[in-house]
């Protein structure tokens, strides 16, 4: 494959939209594509560049020699294969890379367009029926631990991250910071073979080297309540996971008997999260909001639709 026809594609989400499930046997199944994002079994364990880029995105400081080693990184990866990344942390406030403290969303996509702007690039954003979309995520972010905006839906609503969710909006904002852009629904995103021939043909355009997708889903839905299971953390996990950097982490990994303690240490336990369904309500303030994002949904749906496969 020629220099001029490999370019990134970027994909920032959203949560709850199937991410897992391409991250886990789609992305990495891709023809010529290296796949540099969140690895289903944790983020040590995924791709060391894509670490280094995350770390860049999402940390508030500027480091230019951070910036000047990934650029040189992608531009010799780039000449013999595209690339891939994907993380929907691009698309919310908190991360798994410093949690709380990570940068807003919107600074985190002008790094990574900063990053990409040398290169041929394309962003995917996975969307759902908005409300829905994000009352999942905050059930989900309820197990993460972020208690100011999370101590009620309505609260959640005002947060930065859901401005994200005003699709027309973030539409408009990353035509703006990036060279082209492209939105999947999750209807279309569950309905496999049907995304399979959809992202070959109009989104990512390389063959897909995978036949099936695998489901997976923390989440049940009971008559009035959402459950989700949640891993609680012991002190020590805690501790080693807002404290320790992913640089760190990469050095102590190599050597055996750290590794060894590190992993006797590290402990979680396993809950459950209960959400009652009332909570899902929409403001007055918000609904035209809502209404628009959930018209540009629809339109998008219906575009697909129309897709012969």
């Amino acid at each position: 494959m020629n220099r001029e026809k490999n370019k990134i594609t970027i994909h920032i989400g959203f949560h709850k939209t199937a991410t897992t499930s391409y991250q886990k046997s789609i992305f990495p199944n891709l023809e010529n594509v290296e796949f540099l994002g969140r690895n289903w079994k944790g983020v040590s364990e995924s791709a060391s560049l894509y670490q280094e880029i995350c770390e860049y995105c999402f940390n508030s400081n500027r480091d230019e020699r951070n910036y000047e080693r990934i650029n040189t990184k992608l531009a010799d990866l780039l000449e013999t294969k595209s690339i891939l990344i994907s993380d929907e942390w691009f698309l919310s406030d908190y991360s798994g890379f410093y949690g709380v403290k990570s940068c807003p969303w919107q600074m985190k996509l002008r790094k990574l367009a900063k990053l990409l702007s040398n290169f041929e690039h394309e962003v995917i954003v996975f969307i759902r029926s908005p409300l829905d979309c994000l009352f999942s995520q905050y059930c989900e972010f309820k197990t993460v631990g972020l208690p100011d905006a999370l101590k009620s839906f309505n609260r959640y609503l005002n947060s930065n991250d859901a401005k994200a969710y005003d699709y027309c909006e973030l539409d408009r904002y990353l035509n703006t910071i990036f060279q082209s852009v492209n939105f999947v629904t999750f209807e279309t995103l569950i309905s496999y073979p049907v995304s399979k021939l959809y992202l070959e043909r109009e989104v990512l355009n390389v063959k897909i080297l995978k036949s099936e997708l695998e489901h997976t889903n923390n989440k049940v839905i009971n008559n009035d309540k959402v459950q989700v299971k949640v891993v609680k953390k012991g002190f020590f996990a805690k501790f080693y996971d807002s404290y320790i950097s992913h640089n760190l982490r990469r050095k102590l990994k190599k050597i055996k008997v750290l590794g060894d303690i590190k992993n006797y240490l590290y402990s979680n336990k396993s809950s459950i999260v209960t959400v009652p369904l009332d909570e899902k309500k929409i403001p007055v303030e918000m609904e035209r909001m809502f209404s628009n994002a959930e018209t540009f949904y629809q339109g998008r749906l219906d575009y697909e639709r129309k897709f012969e496969i």
